[in-house]
């Protein structure tokens, strides 16, 4: 006699895998019926008429088909066991498992299913970053569910975690390790002791492939069967077959082979030895296949990301980037500021204790020196590939241009590059130009009958090669008499990362050309207020020496100004005449002789005594690699430094209490100062000084902003309260203004505030504000610099930084990127805990940081308060927070403040809807609507029966739409909120249309014969599907050709809030439309 339920499944389906387990918990006589996906069995007409999804599971009893798998698990409980604790009676307990088994839904497995299509569907030989990281937020999520009961739904059992479960073991036996998630893997491991686990795990990928390859093969094969739980696979006898203890193992006679794809190409081979691309022998293909494939079996290792320590203007740093991008590996760049002594901080001395970029790290492999780490990138990403073949004679070549390329081409560009740069020599040595001139000659000869250095394919040595070519490139402008070279250097243009090292090669080109005098004499010229044509002249190209150039100067230098037919070079000479003929008498340059002789004095201090004091200083750093000042020129720099400081005593600025044309002389060279320290130190007076130059627009400062984001409100209280004029640019964050290639120049993480103060960028919030204290404004009270007071301002500071606005993050944006759906309960626990230790910072003070007067922590963390409480915050549980934060009301820039934390709250978001009833929190739509209905509904009320099969029919219905139609709207809602403000509906492709049809038609299925999508009765169900239509009919789509649903769609208008409903989806609808035009039409 057959049993009266026909379970299909197939072994590869986490959802069908949930489903067997439950019946087998059930101990239900059940015939279960394998459905080979691969075969494509499940597109058999006869399976469609059960599922016209063409998807398993699918459970028949009797006359009664039902489909997906939370509704199968949801009504085998309720029919066999309604009062199993595995799916409560009670109302919120019941919806507390709803609410999870819609989560494993539409997230849990569907990030596991992203990476799957995307791997092994569309062809992508990774994980996708954002998938990958979608997943570990997931998982992440739920061992966090699990930190406080043992199981998903509580501390019983439930059907929930039969539904993940599923997914977590397919995701397991796909290589995840689930130790990183200790909850989740103890979780894992409680599971063990399901009825049916071992049948779960069985229908893991390794074992499944491999049984599906003999099955294809028509082999006739003895099936040997483990049970890992009772540990068959650590027996002495298991183990001699196989030391690693894993299935699947095959044992074709004496031959024994492991690894699930060796065993494969060992069948496909050793049955059908027509494949003519592996070793004819079987056995020896087999072992091939199987240390090939050993560290492959991991699926979640497809992503490796390497962490590079990079510096644009360094030659090796920009090797090893042209490097990396040529064996196509994920990295993420750590730009370091060298003049800003980034590379001396003890973090990064553990990397490198030389100091020194590059610095590559794989995972905890650390590795400095530009060709070692192409060596390495070469050997561990492409393997015997051209790019530094195997073969030793071929190898030893690469080895021999990449020594020379270190050696002596290097050595001969530094020579040259170097007094130019920084000495002010206009003219190279004829040695060491005569050495130059030899390494190019070596190189272009080199390349005689040859593409490229080694051979006719590139090599990592013609990477290594490039970065210093670029360095010729801006000093000569062209290759002179190397035509080889020329036409080498083109075919490497075709190089991946090419162009971005010849960027950072011009860092250097732009630094020449930036000179100190020729600035000098530029901004007297804006002090002056005359007109000028600027000509740009690179020195290292030659300009300076052509003909036309040298009748203007003899000498060669620059800068020359031009005035009609008055020609005068030397930057100091220049500022005099301007000033004198431009704003005669001003006090710029004081017509007094006694006057205008302090202001002489200090122009030939700064030309001879400061100039000559940052030479030996810049150019060891810059070009030998030197980490470290020698104390003599340290002494000397010190010496004109104290001596500057010592001649401001008493002045507003060097030669009396106005600006002139000698603190603009002087100016250009404290640039270099602050270049390389950052700082003062010890010249208050020179800071001073400094900060006033800066003031009177000397310099210009810039803001980029965005008003949702607290950050740059930040920023902003700081620059209001400061009373600082400042240019502002909004950065429309939605429009993807963040992610143009402009914005990511000025800043490579894409992210608000970015300040730019007379070239100098900063983008971190906190170090802006303290940096526009400490130079704009060094005796503020927003600030003050008594060491203990400040420590109380920074602790603050760090608090806000690492603590409440992280905390604050982390709860609320993963929402409005739509990461997420529900703000997590331990999300909003730790923002409610930063409350009540913000709080306490207030007891008894007045500001955050028990000072007399608001600090900058107070606007830094009233930035993110303020946007903490529009958003709906009740703060009423926190005086001192409340009393802080109406104090705060009557300080500069807080209605601007104000005015963009109101727009973030208004920004849409995914966190919706959340149901409070009482103490009692849900979200999830689906589960709330039957908690709705379940706890406030009548017994006998049609919207949710209590019969187990239309309960049933309701279950599949909600599951559908949340994983299946609803996901389709979406889709082309998602094109509307995309990175480019500039959408169209060119980007809503075919396959678009073709998914939402098919969804479509699934419903007029549905609806054939029936009023209501679950029959002829309304339920919750239509509740749920008349949100999604209508949103659908608000995006422009026309239902007409869908009668069913159009005549359903007809029917739900007289239901009550309908028209509330439509008010939602008609705003939405709108805001779709007005980016995706004329939307259904083109398609």
């Amino acid at each position: 006699m057959s049993s009266s339920l026909i379970f299909y499944h197939a072994l590869g389906s986490p959802p069908s895998r949930s489903c067997l387990m439950l019946l087998r918990k059930l101990n239900l006589d059940v015939e279960v019926k394998l459905v080979d996906l691969s075969a494509g069995e499940q597109n058999d007409p006869k399976f469609l008429k059960l599922n016209p999804l063409h998807q398993v599971p699918v459970l028949v009893d009797g006359d009664f088909v039902l489909t997906e798998s939370r509704a199968i698990l949801a009504y085998l409980l309720n029919k066999f066991q309604p009062e199993s604790d595995l799916f409560p009676q009670d109302p919120k307990a019941r919806a507390v498992v709803d609410q999870k088994l819609y989560y494993d839904a539409t997230v849990v497995f569907e990030s596991f299913a992203q990476i799957v299509r995307s791997v092994l569907y569309k062809g992508n030989k990774k994980i996708l970053k954002e998938d990958r990281e979608k997943l570990v937020n997931t998982l992440n999520y739920l061992d966090n569910l699990l930190s406080k009961t043992q199981w998903f739904a509580g501390n019983n059992i439930t059907i929930a975690d039969y539904s993940i479960l599923g997914t977590i073991t397919t995701l397991k036996e796909f290589g995840y390790d689930l130790a990183k998630h200790s909850n989740l893997n103890d979780w894992y491991g409680r599971c063990q002791s399901f009825p049916g686990f071992q049948e779960n795990v069985d229908g893991s990928p390794p074992s499944r492939a491999v049984l599906q390859t003999i099955r294809v093969l028509g082999l006739e094969v003895e099936v040997k069967k483990l049970d890992l739980m009772k540990g068959e696979n650590l027996t002495s006898e298991f183990l001699g077959i196989n030391p690693l203890h894993q299935v699947p193992v095959l044992i074709d006679g004496k031959f024994v082979v492991a690894e699930s794809r060796a065993i494969m190409t060992y069948l496909i081979n050793s049955r059908r030895p027509d494949c003519d691309w592996y070793p004819m022998d079987p056995k020896v293909r087999a072992r091939i296949d199987q240390l090939l494939y050993f560290e492959a079996i991991n699926f979640f290792e497809l992503v490796v990301s390497i962490l590079l320590y990079h510096t644009p203007g360094s030659p090796p740093s920009r090797t090893a980037l042209m490097a990396i991008r040529n064996v196509g590996a994920d990295v993420e760049i750590v730009t370091l500021n060298l003049l800003a002594g980034e590379h001396q901080t003890p973090e990064f001395a553990k990397l490198n204790p030389l100091k020194r970029v590059p610095v590559l790290v794989d995972g905890d492999y650390v590795l400095n020196e530009s060709r070692a780490i192409l060596g390495y990138l070469a050997n561990s990403r492409k393997p015997g590939s051209s790019l530094y073949p195997s073969d030793p004679k071929a190898r030893g070549l690469v080895d021999q241009f990449l020594y020379y390329d270190a050696g002596s081409f290097f050595g001969a560009i530094g020579p040259v590059l170097g007094p130019i740069l920084f000495r002010g020599v206009k003219e190279v040595s004829t040695e060491n130009l005569d050495r130059l001139k030899g390494a190019l000659a070596h190189l272009n000869s080199s390349l005689e009958g040859k593409k490229y250095f080694a051979g006719n394919q590139p090599t990592i040595a013609d990477i290594s090669i490039i970065s210093n070519m670029n360095q010729v490139i801006n000093m000569f402008g062209h290759f002179g008499n190397y035509p080889n070279i020329k036409e080498w250097y083109k075919r490497c243009s075709s190089l991946p990362g090419f162009d971005e090292n010849a960027k950072g090669a011009k860092v250097i080109g732009e630094l020449l050309a930036s000179k100190a005098p020729a600035r000098s004499a530029l901004m007297a010229i804006r002090n002056v207020d005359a007109d000028v044509e600027i000509i740009n002249f690179n020195l290292l190209t030659g300009e300076h020496k052509n003909p036309e150039f040298e009748k203007l100067n003899p000498l060669k230098l620059v800068p020359v100004l031009v005035d009609g037919d008055y020609v005068l070079n030397e930057s100091r000479a220049i500022l005099g005449y301007l000033a004198n003929s431009r704003k005669p008498g001003s006090s710029l340059y004081p017509s007094d002789p006694k006057a205008r002789g302090l202001v002489d004095q200090f122009l030939y201090y700064d030309l001879a005594s400061f100039f000559g004091a940052l030479v030996p200083i810049l150019i060891p750093i810059l070009y030998k690699g030197v980490t470290e000042i020698l104390p003599e020129d340290k002494e000397r720099l010190k010496g004109v430094l104290s001596y500057l400081n010592s001649s401001l005593e008493g002045k507003k600025y060097f030669a009396g209490d106005h600006p002139t044309i000698a603190d603009i002389s002087i100016i250009s060279d404290m640039n270099q100062v602050i270049n390389m320290f950052g700082h003062f130190g010890n010249y208050p007076n020179l800071k001073q000084w400094y900060i006033k130059k800066r003031l009177e627009s000397i310099m210009t400062l810039t803001l980029y902003y965005s008003p949702v984001s607290p950050p740059s409100r930040c920023v902003l209280l700081t620059l209001i309260n400061l009373g600082i004029e400042f240019d502002i640019k909004i950065v429309n964050l939605a429009a993807g203004d963040h992610k143009t290639s402009s914005f990511g120049k000025l800043n490579p993480q894409r992210t608000v505030p970015v300040v730019i103060d007379d070239g100098f960028v900063m983008s971190e919030s906190r170090a802006i504000i303290t940096y526009l204290v400490d130079t704009k404004s060094p005796d503020s009270s927003l600030y003050p610099t008594d060491p203990k007071i400040r420590y109380a301002v920074n602790h603050k500071l760090f608090y806000d930084a690492t603590v409440f606005s992280t905390r604050l993050a982390e709860a609320m944006y993963p929402i409005m990127r739509g990461q997420e759906t529900v703000i997590s309960q331990e999300a909003k626990d730790n923002v409610l805990s930063t409350l009540d230790v913000l709080d306490n910072f207030l007891d008894g003070n007045e500001w955050i940081s028990g000072t007399d007067e608001a600090s900058i922590a107070d606007l830094s963390i009233l930035a993110a308060f303020s946007t903490l409480y529009h958003v709906g915050q009740d703060i009423s549980s926190y005086p001192n927070l409340s009393t802080w934060y109406e104090r705060c009301s009557n300080l500069p820039g807080f209605a601007e403040n104000e005015k963009g934390a109101k727009m973030f709250a208004q920004i849409p978001r995914c966190c919706v809807p959340t149901l409070v009833d009482h103490e009692f929190i849900l979200w999830e739509s689906k589960a709330i609507l039957i908690y709705l209905a379940e706890k406030y509904a009548k017994n006998s009320h049609a919207l949710y029966p209590k019969c187990v099969k239309t309960r049933a029919v309701i279950h599949q219905r909600l599951f559908h739409d949340s994983s299946d139609f609803y996901v389709r709207i979406l889709d082309i809602a998602n094109l509307a909120f995309s990175s480019s403000s500039t959408t169209t509906v060119a980007t809503v492709t075919a396959q678009h249309w073709e998914n939402l049809k098919k969804s479509l038609l699934i419903l007029e299925n549905f609806l054939e014969g029936y009023e209501y999508f679950a029959g002829n009765c309304m339920t919750i169900a239509d509740f749920a599907y008349l949100a999604s239509i209508s949103t659908l009919v608000h995006f422009g789509f026309n239902l007409s050709p869908y009668t069913n649903v159009n005549n359903w769609y007809r029917r739900m208008r007289d239901v009550s809030g309908f028209q509330e409903c439509e008010q939602g989806a008609r705003e939405f609808g709108a805001i779709v439309k007005g980016k995706l035009t004329n939307l259904f039409e083109s398609i």
